[in-house]
């Protein structure tokens, strides 16, 4: 029996161009930008969303010498060293988000890994990357298990990135938990605007 070339159950990861280096890419070029809306199916497919959170034609993305607009993107896909034949293995997409009572941030809007790739250190070799480019950011939820246990070990504050978390605290820091428990549902820290 033969599978459809568009079955849901195939994972087909974006050949990556001669020279591409191992790691982390920024989606400039439309084929990056491409190879990122690939994963942003895989993600939406996994997940159960009803919407795309990445389309390649958003255009190049923030160019880092000016303001980004609200909702524009960074867009990285990951290139694997472990991948046997040259391939994209994920990506992951960065949003400007304006927010009501925090000042304006990059949010991490999603990352999604081909499942041979998951817990090999790629997140783990990005995330410098991202914090020197991006922070502080927010993380945008829900987090899958597996990435709420990753942001546990960077001990930053899930909802401000400000500040770093003190012992015992989990996911949020002393202050923002304070915020959060204050019962104004129309004005919590970092509700979009």
């Amino acid at each position: 029996m033969t599978r459809d070339a568009d079955d849901r159950y195939v994972i087909r990861c974006p050949r990556r161009a001669p020279g591409d280096p191992d790691g982390l890419v920024s989606a400039r070029s439309l084929r990056h930008r491409q190879a990122v809306e690939q994963f942003a199916h895989y993600f939406r497919r996994e997940f159960r969303y009803d919407f795309l959170h990445y389309e390649a034609g958003e255009g190049a993305g923030w160019d880092r010498a000016s303001q980004p607009a609200e909702d524009e993107a960074a867009a990285y896909p990951f290139a694997s060293g472990c991948s046997y034949d040259g391939r994209y293995v994920g990506a992951a997409c960065f949003r400007w988000r304006l927010y009501r009572d925090i000042p304006p941030r990059w949010a991490l809007a999603w990352v999604w890994l081909h499942p041979y790739e998951r817990r090999r250190g790629l997140l783990t070799l990005a995330w410098p990357v991202w914090v020197a480019r991006h922070a502080p950011f927010a993380i945008e939820l829900p987090l899958s298990d597996a990435m709420e246990t990753f942001v546990r070990r960077q001990g930053r504050c899930l909802a401000c990135w400000d500040r770093p978390l003190a012992a015992g605290q989990t996911m949020l820091c002393a202050e923002c938990v304070k915020a959060l428990s204050t019962g104004d549902t129309d004005k919590r820290l970092g509700d979009p605007a």
